[in-house]
């Protein structure tokens, strides 16, 4: 079973990053949803996740500061360096490009008329690389 992080603070979004993982035709899922980067951090360290699909603005950043998807898939790697992880959003993706690469990050752009489509293709296709790498 995978285990999923969703990580996004607009319920509408949330629900259909979920809904795009529920109905993608992948492994059974176990999805985690977190709403803030507290939130995240605490899933992060508590459960073995294989995938994680984050939001790059956290609105509702917490005590913590302000923070992003970024900060959160950098602990992420720390924790889980061969998990598929993905960075959906609305700004500017050539912004975010060059840290996505650093971490090994799949960007994909929230804006997208084919988001469920384009989230899911990602999540497969890190899937496919973390199992022929052996993971």
């Amino acid at each position: 079973m995978l285990n999923v992080l969703v990580l996004e603070d607009q319920p509408a979004w949330e629900a259909l990053l979920v809904n795009a993982v529920r109905n993608g035709h992948l492994p059974e899922c176990r999805i985690h949803r977190a709403s803030t980067y507290g939130e995240a951090l605490r899933l992060i360290h508590e459960e073995p996740l294989d995938v994680a699909v984050l939001d790059y603005v956290i609105e509702r950043a917490g005590p913590e500061g302000p923070k992003t998807g970024l900060d959160v898939a950098a602990e992420m790697r720390a924790v889980a360096p061969g998990a598929t992880i993905l960075l959906v959003t609305l700004v500017d993706p050539e912004r975010v490009q060059a840290r996505c690469e650093q971490l090994g990050v799949r960007l994909v752009e929230k804006g997208s008329a084919e988001l469920e489509g384009d989230v899911i293709r990602e999540i497969t296709h890190g899937l496919r690389n973390s199992a022929q790498r052996g993971r």
